[in-house]
């Protein structure tokens, strides 16, 4: 599970090298070694079910559309770099301006049938120090943390029950854990439900 967070290290080091530009700090996403695939059991976790789901098709292959140039504008964010640094699906990484630069991600888990439930899985399973359930729009939601690196946090939201996404984000100091992750993740889903 730590090679993800190797990958997408080395995935932001080499987009910020030929710039001249400090490599920014990168957001640790969830280290996972293959793409997640849910055991049957009947004592398996899950993720509550996503009421109305949404169609983010479009999104899974263009990532950097989840922020609209006006939301990037409020959290402070450039206009992103696509990656496929994640074994779980496509990544946009939205870079903080300054001498060093941070990073948000927002990744969708197109390569996962399981929606939702495999962090529930993951969770059970004792993967994160910091795990709170939670909803967004209505939308069954999850923040959560390894407590690798207790600067970032990740925030997941189910588009269907087959489908979520995730924000890794710094935390700032002061705010509620992982509430940066899950402003910018209430901000994706709005992108989200406006293209519908």
């Amino acid at each position: 599970m730590r090679g993800q967070w190797l990958g997408a290290a080395i995935m932001l080091m080499v987009l910020t090298g030929c710039t001249g530009d400090p490599p920014p700090q990168p957001p640790p996403t969830v280290p996972v070694t293959s793409a997640p695939s849910v055991p049957s059991g009947p004592t398996l976790p899950s993720a509550p079910p996503v009421p109305s789901p949404l169609n983010a098709t479009v999104f899974e292959t263009e990532p950097c559309r989840s922020l609209t140039g006006a939301q990037q504008q409020q959290f402070g964010l450039d206009s992103g770099t696509v990656k496929d640094a994640a074994v779980e699906g496509k990544s946009c990484f939205y870079r903080y301006p300054g001498p060093m630069p941070q990073a948000v991600s927002v990744t969708y888990a197109s390569k996962s049938t399981n929606g939702l439930t495999i962090r529930y899985i993951e969770h059970a399973r004792g993967a994160y120090k910091y795990w709170e359930p939670a909803t967004v729009d209505g939308y069954p939601a999850a923040g959560y943390d390894p407590g690798i690196d207790l600067q970032f946090c990740s925030f997941a939201v189910g588009l269907t029950d087959s489908l979520f996404f995730w924000v890794t984000a710094p935390d700032n100091a002061g705010a509620g854990r992982c509430s940066t992750a899950k402003a910018v993740a209430t901000a994706v889903v709005a992108t989200i439900r406006a293209n519908q």
